[in-house]
């Protein structure tokens, strides 16, 4: 697949390249060569850099230049076999490869991340990577042209099936490689790898050019563009996503990626990038994604089956151009939008994924939206519904407030009910247990007096006057009391700023 993509300058670079001058090719010539490399079909992607200037030309090192970068990503299955890395790096520099993610190498060693180089034409190629298990399986890395291993920066291994690489630039770039579990790999499996990669993306600064690429083992389907329209585009090669699909795109929602396969429209046979081995089934497994600052630089993205490893997957090529300039004199607002984008103050972070009651993750944004935070509490809530006794009477008398006005019942204050004797609170506890079995309030308890209060101004208009409600004294008592019986079991589930 091939995709573009733009970027402002890259910094200066006072080291030669490697394999440039005489010196460093008989330095590189001591270094043992490693040709073992498979590819399969998987993402490119470009982006924009600069070239090396001359010493004369210092002061203009800084100088943007309008190329772009091409980066892509390949399963290649195995580079153990003989001159396979060798046989990866002509494809790639037959096909203008700057870059490319490289999944399944198979290559072991007891460093986190390891370098090697393989020359070509006398260029010499860059090879960043990770081991792969003990046992021989998977390994990734990324494999860089002598242009863009001019402005490397550093590498490291964030897990087994994440690493991250870094280049020099303004704004810099950080590429994660990834090669996430397959379909039917277990739940827990799956949750440890979105989990450390949303984490490690949330700490790559704001400000830099952020692209995964790998084999994520996951199908997007159409549905998912009509759920999640901003992550993932209209040109989607399944018409239904499955559950890496559904964490991919969450993981999207979560860390502004976006996906640039799903940007444009490509025949099917441009599209697809893993074959079954019986040779019929197909599907788009590898992908190439984009923070969402940066996704109007992306130019096309499509798979290629021109770079032959005897691999079960295509190359994805994702080509990028650099579209940012500097703003010219007298355009504030042009200015004010790109220092905005640039360091970042407009990203918004959506939340982490969320999890259900019970721990375990939702990954469907239908199942999320119809999720509570705080499901109902239905039946089993312990509130007292039997009949009304003297003592909650005498508890709801006695939090009334002294000096208010009565109702309906008029002559009844609040002082009448604290004060007028044991006699009183008896009958009220009986017309209070009587409402509560018949369910029929009297219309004294459902009934207010308005009361108009006037204010400053002219009394003849209405706007002047404030209204107060008088209820009656014995309603407030009834009230008080199933208050009091609801208020303590629901005080552990209420939220904090929920009236």
């Amino acid at each position: 697949m091939e995709t573009s993509f733009s970027t402002a300058k890259m910094g200066s670079v006072e080291e030669p390249i490697p394999g440039n001058s005489l010196s460093s090719r008989r330095q590189l010539a001591k270094i043992p060569r490693e040709s073992k490399l498979m590819i399969r079909q998987s993402p490119v992607f470009e982006k924009a850099a600069t070239s090396r200037l001359k010493p004369k030309n210092l002061k203009n090192q800084k100088k943007i230049l309008h190329k772009t970068i091409t980066i892509s990503t390949s399963n290649v299955r195995t580079l153990k076999q003989t001159g396979k890395l060798h046989q990866l790096i002509y494809g790639c520099n037959k096909n203008n490869i700057d870059l490319v993610a490289v999944q399944e190498h198979r290559w072991q060693t007891s460093e986190q991340t390891n370098t090697a180089y393989q020359t070509l034409n006398d260029e010499t190629w860059r090879f960043e990577y990770c081991s792969a298990t003990p046992e021989g399986h998977g390994g990734i890395g990324l494999l860089m042209n002598p242009r863009m291993s001019a402005f490397f920066s550093s590498s490291e291994k964030i897990s087994n099936r994440i690493m991250a690489v870094h280049f020099m630039g303004n704004p810099a770039i950080t590429i994660i490689i990834t090669y996430a579990p397959t379909e039917d790999k277990s739940d827990v499996e799956k949750d440890m790898f979105y989990d450390d990669l949303q984490r490690y993306t949330h700490d790559v600064p704001s400000h830099n050019v952020l692209i995964l690429a790998g084999d994520l083992n996951a199908r997007l389907g159409s549905d998912s563009h009509t759920t999640n329209s901003r992550a993932i585009g209209q040109y989607t090669y399944h018409h239904s996503t499955d559950d890496n699909g559904n964490r991919l795109v969450n993981y999207c929602e979560a860390c502004n990626m976006r996906s640039t396969q799903t940007r444009f429209p490509q025949p099917q046979s441009r599209s697809w990038t893993w074959l079954h081995p019986n040779g019929k089934s197909k599907a788009q497994l590898d992908h190439i994604l984009i923070n969402g600052k940066w996704l109007n630089s992306i130019r096309n993205v499509r798979a290629y089956n021109t770079v032959e490893l005897n691999s079960d997957h295509q190359i994805v090529k994702d080509k990028l151009e650099q579209l940012k300039q500097a703003a010219l004199s007298n355009q504030i607002r042009t200015t004010w939008c790109l220092v905005d984008e640039i360091s970042g103050k407009r990203r918004h972070n959506s939340a982490s994924q969320i999890k259900r009651a019970d721990g375990t993750r939702i990954n469907s944004t239908a199942e999320l939206k119809n999720t509570q935070a705080i499901p109902p509490a239905l039946e089993g809530l312990p509130i007292n519904q039997g009949l009304i006794t003297l003592e909650e009477v005498e508890q709801a008398v006695k939090q009334l407030k002294d000096g208010k006005s009565p109702g309906l019942d008029y002559a009844i204050t609040p002082e009448v009910l604290k004060y007028g004797g044991q006699w009183i609170l008896n009958q009220l506890c009986n017309i209070c247990n009587g409402i509560y079995e018949n369910q029929q309030i009297p219309k004294q308890f459902n009934t207010n007096i308005i009361i108009p209060i006037p204010k400053k101004g002219d009394k003849t208009l209405t706007a002047n006057y404030r209204g107060i409600s008088l209820m009656s004294v014995a309603a407030k008592t009834y009230n008080r009391i199933l208050l009091n019986r609801i208020r303590e079991p629901f005080g552990s589930i209420l939220r904090i700023k929920q009236a």
